[in-house]
Parts: C-alpha cells; structure tokens; sequence
C-alpha cells in the first residue's frame, strides 16, 4: 500500500520545549514511519528558549533557506500534503504565514497544528490582523489541542478544527514510592510560568506556620537560580525549599515519583506534556484556568485551577491540598486512570494518523 506523502515543517530541539518535544517524538515514532512517507523541514530558528522571540538576521536568512527547500520539495518530493505546526504570534507566526503561503501558490494540501494560543486577543485588538490570520487559516485543516483551545481560532476558519490530545509514552513508574516532597514545580523558571508566584505561595504557607517540603526545578529563562535563591532567602525557607536544575528523560520521572502534588502556576499554556508526566505518575496538580488546562485534568477531577497570576488563590489551593492528603491520593489515582484513558502515547499516534488519513481521502 503507498504510503501518504507528507512535508513536515516542526520545531525540533534545540531549544527544548513542549511543541519541539513531541514534534521528535512524532516523527521518530516506528507507526508513523511505516504509514507515512514522512519528509522532515526542520523551521526552528533558534537553539535558545530566551531567543525564540528575538528578531535578527540570521533568523531571517534561516527562514530564506527553509522556503527555498519547500519549494524545492514541493517539485522533487511530491506530498500530498504538508504538516505545519505553526507558531501563533510574534515572528515566528510570520515566518510560519510565509511557509502556509507558499504551500497554498504550490496546491499543496495543508494541516496546521497549533501548539500554541492568544491569536483571539491578536486578532481583536486589529483589523489587519484579523484579515491576515484569516487568510493564513482559512482554507487549512487545523489540529487544536483541546476544545477550549478551538474558540481560540473558531472566529477565523471556514473548517471544523480537529481536536488532538497530546500524549506521552508510558514509562516504568513506581506510584507506591513514599513521598517526601510535597510540592514540586518543574518547568523553566520563567515568570510566564509562575515561578515568583510559586516561591511567593511557599511563603505565605510558611507565614502560617504550615510545614512543607518543596521543590523547584527548571531550566531559567528570564529569572536566574540566584534570583530564585534570593526570593527563597527572602521569605526564610532556605530549610523547605530545593532548587534544582533541569533533568530529562527518565530522571524526570525520579523527581514526579517523589512528589505529592504537582504545581504549574502558568500565565498562559496550552496542554502541557509536564501536566500529563504528573498525573502518570499519580501527582495531583495544581494549575491554572488557562488553554486547555481544564480539559486535561477533567474540571478539577485531578487537581484545582486558580487564576493565573492570583497569588492568593494559587496558595490557598496549596493550603487545602497540603491539609488533606486523602484528596490528594483521590486525585493521584485518578489521574493515574485519566492518563491510561486519553494521554497514553500510542492513543496520540492513533488519532494523529486518523486525522492524516481523513485529510488525504479529502
């Protein structure tokens, strides 16, 4: 049986981040490499987190060099379609416009995956903005994250955006382990992420003369470790409080396994792969009421949600989760179940390759 032709044009490491993560695990994965003839356009053009949204030249002249192998490909590969996962704002999102333009001149099929979100506060704040993501949009098969994450984008598509989970590989996690931290935040220390809020809740948790163990554990971003440790010194929880670099891979799952609750306080997300690490291995979660957070953990069924940004409510969640510890194990063994139900990775490539194959018989 031939198989489906297709030019993916992702984000791949460097740097590391949710998108370019699953976006190497996609096009590694054996099912996908034996249903599709897959040929990879890497369209990353920074190897650093804190450069993504930097404009330069080099950045430009990398962008040149992908639109000049698209339409080479176009010619000598010959795709039925292009998969796209397409940045939604700053330069990036222009980059990517280009590349969409030229697959709509070239009569190639397009399928957009958004791995991110904010185009509906873009696009109301302006006109030609509104105008310009409509027509990048339109007339493509967009791939959401979740079903919040679709009214993000509703206003501008003449098609019904698919809905596609993120998944991710089950891995030997021991759930019965004794743990000692009770929370944990993993993610780049970033203040989009939370972290001063995170830091600023131990402390008032500490105020109250509640007893904790944490730990904060990420790659900086636009907060150093030493401002961390600062804020740590500050509030006088140098005894409560650990801060550790970034691991990957299987390490990670050593700091889920010794974790009682995991905490994501981010101004913005959209279905993060940490979330879904945590409830495999049986964390409840304290997140945010952002993207699509709340599809993920089921309305609050494996974790609470506060406002982004509430310090107040991010450590009354806290509060409440440090003080009932059988809500917690409620919570982790339901997240536990939800994960084996939706996120597993081979549930992903099943959809995934639905969505391919829906799109090539279109």
């Amino acid at each position: 049986m031939r198989k489906i032709k297709v030019i993916a044009a992702v984000q791949l490491p460097p740097p590391v981040h949710g998108s370019s993560v699953m976006n190497q695990s996609l096009i590694q994965d054996a099912t996908v490499q034996d249903k599709l003839n897959m040929k990879v356009l890497p369209i990353q053009m920074a190897t650093r987190l804190e450069d993504l949204n930097n404009f330069s030249l080099t950045k430009v002249l990398r962008a040149l060099k992908v639109y000049v192998q698209f339409i080479v490909s176009r010619f000598t590969f010959r795709p039925d379609m292009c998969y796209i996962t397409l940045s939604p704002k700053d330069f990036a999102f222009y980059k990517d416009a280009i590349l969409v333009f030229l697959a709509k001149v070239l009569f190639v099929k397009r399928v957009i995956h958004l791995h991110g979100q904010g185009i509906k506060d873009i696009t109301a704040a302006s006109r030609w903005k509104t105008w310009l993501y409509r027509a990048v949009l339109s007339n493509c098969e967009i791939i959401c994250l979740s079903p919040r994450l679709v009214d993000d984008i509703r206003h501008l598509v003449t098609r019904e955006p698919f809905v596609l989970n993120n998944g991710v590989k089950v891995s030997e996690v021991d759930t019965q382990l004794d743990r000692p931290v009770d929370f944990l935040y993993f993610a780049s220390i970033a203040k989009s992420k939370g972290a001063r809020e995170y830091i600023n809740a131990l402390g008032g948790l500490h105020r109250k003369g509640l007893d904790f163990q944490a730990v904060i554990a990420g790659g900086p971003k636009d907060i150093s470790k030493e401002q961390i440790l600062e804020l740590v010194h500050k509030h006088g929880i140098e005894d409560k409080v650990r801060v550790d670099d970034p691991v990957y891979g299987e390490a990670k799952y050593r700091l889920f396994e010794r974790a009682r609750i995991y905490v994501l306080p981010s101004y913005i997300e959209c279905f993060p792969l940490t979330i879904i690490e945590a409830l495999q291995t049986g964390c409840a979660v304290i997140s945010t009421r952002t993207g699509g957070i709340p599809d993920l953990l089921g309305d609050a069924e494996t974790g609470l949600l506060a406002t982004p940004q509430s310090e107040e409510e991010l450590q009354g969640a806290m509060e409440k989760l440090l003080a009932d510890d059988a809500l917690v194990k409620q919570m982790g063994q339901l997240g536990i179940e939800r994960f084996h139900q939706q996120y597993v990775w081979t549930k992903f490539i099943e959809n995934y390759l639905n969505i391919i194959e829906q799109v090539n018989g279109k």
